[in-house]
């Protein structure tokens, strides 16, 4: 299992996702987190303050 923030609410807080695969395929989780990365950038975002 995998989790994610992909997405940010009105509030700026994020919204996540958990993403599971087959046993002994975090391989595929993996692929999927990199595209979900890139596709839509999280790591610079922040809540407001």
């Amino acid at each position: 299992m995998i989790s994610l923030p992909p997405h940010t609410g009105a509030d700026g807080l994020p919204i996540g996702v958990h993403l599971v695969a087959a046993s002994g395929r975090e391989d595929l989780l993996l692929r999927v987190a990199a595209e979900l990365e890139i596709a839509a950038p999280w790591q610079n975002r922040h809540p407001a303050r």
